[in-house]
Parts: C-alpha cells; structure tokens; sequence
C-alpha cells in the first residue's frame, strides 16, 4: 500500500531516529545506553530480514526473491486482519525496543544483551517456521 516511495521514507526515518539515538548515546555521557541498544530498537526489522533470508535459503531460493516470507504476511495468511497484525507488529516492536532499553539502563553488559538478542531471534524464527508449516498443512488440506 506504500510503494517504494512510502518504504523508502519509514526505511530513512528509521535509519534517521537511530542515527539520532546514538549522538544522544555519545554526546550525553549520563546516559547508559550502549550501542547494542540500537539493536533492540530496530529489532523487528532486523528480526523479520534474517528470518527471511534464512527461511529463503534453506528452501532452496535467492534471499533477494519476492515471497510471502515476512512475518505480516504470515499472519494475514493464518486469517489475522490488517488492523490486528499492525498492531500486533506495532507492539512487538514497542517490546523489543523496551527490553533493550531497559537492559541498558540496568546495566547488562554488552555482550549478555546480544546472547538475549540473539536468543530472541532465534525463538522468533523458529515460530515463523511453526507458522510457515501450519500454513503449509492448512493450504495441503
């Protein structure tokens, strides 16, 4: 519904708010946020890449092919209405960006707030491989 213009814009604004947020990181030294907390910010994004280009991958295809892949898609397919997967998205996204926020304020070192990351990651891609073959058997029937 956005067309590249629309994705090209979010895709800036993104970059744009995180770029903002480390001058913020690194000019007010009080804060103790760190630069892992960049990736809990953009985490669903990031998530939803990898998820896709691992899931394109093991099935044989070029991670840069079109599919329905993303996890909105996934979602949409399974019966959700646009409405409820944005909001869903809206607060996973919320989520993650709190849980790495609120890490850094805690002060987790850095290296354990990219063992959760990663760990999340994982978990997430291994429930889109759980919705990908629910599908698969709700389509076959």
């Amino acid at each position: 519904f956005m067309g590249d213009a629309g994705s090209t814009f979010i895709g800036f604004f993104i970059v744009w708010f995180a770029i903002d947020l480390l001058q913020v990181m690194f000019t007010h030294q009080q804060t103790n946020l760190n630069p892992i907390t960049i990736f809990w910010v953009l985490a669903y994004p990031l998530y939803d890449l990898l998820a896709v280009i691992l899931h394109r991958l093991n099935s044989g295809r070029s991670p840069f092919s079109a599919s329905r892949d993303h996890l909105h898609y996934l979602l949409l397919d399974l019966g959700f209405n646009r409405r409820v997967v944005t909001l869903l998205l809206f607060a996973f996204s919320i989520l993650l960006g709190s849980i790495g926020v609120i890490l850094a304020k805690e002060k987790v070192v850095e290296a354990w707030q990219l063992v959760y990351f990663l760990s999340l990651f994982f978990a997430c891609y291994s429930t889109t491989v759980l919705l990908q073959k629910k599908l698969s058997i709700t389509l076959d029937n």
